[in-house]
């Protein structure tokens, strides 16, 4: 991904220096404010203490709020192209099965349709049972936990 250009502050922000410029380049690389100072020619005594300085400076902070906000909105407006790749695959008979069942699952999973998930239970049953959980799933539940440890689908039948 090309480094994010820095440019003029908006308005409301103040004029940073070329130095806080580079420390901007590098903080929002790494996110560590001692090695972007580094990066951004601060000697190394005082690297730690300028980069704690430079990540509260006002106008640094407006600079990188006003990039952040910039990336995320390109990301928002450009979200479709992934989505139509993604499709694009999932829907290619080329494709292997389990590349194919992998994208949709995690088209499903950003759309918010998280696949119920199976959980591998072992020990024994004790304590409280949240009200959510029926006392038959319980019992299927010991049972299967009496005969040996196994991998068991805990998904209450509706």
């Amino acid at each position: 991904m090309p480094k994010p250009r820095i440019g003029r502050p908006k308005s409301n922000a103040k004029k940073v220096t070329p130095k806080q410029e580079k420390f901007i380049e590098e903080y929002l690389e790494t996110g560590n404010a001692t090695q972007s100072a580094r990066a951004a020619g601060y000697s190394e005594k005082c690297a730690s203490v300028q980069g704690n300085r430079l990540k509260n400076n006002k106008a640094v902070v407006a600079v990188i709020e006003d990039i952040k906000r910039d990336v995320a909105q390109e990301i928002k407006d450009n979200a479709h192209i992934a989505y139509d790749v993604l499709q694009d695959i999932m829907l290619d008979p080329r494709v292997s099965a389990k590349v194919r069942s992998d994208v949709a699952s995690n088209l499903l999973d950003r759309a918010g349709h998280k696949a119920v998930e199976k959980k591998q239970v072992t020990g024994s049953i004790t304590g409280s049972i949240n009200s959510t959980v029926t006392m038959d799933l319980v019992q299927r539940a010991r049972e299967l936990l009496a005969t040996k440890s196994r991998t068991i689908d805990v998904t209450p039948d509706v």
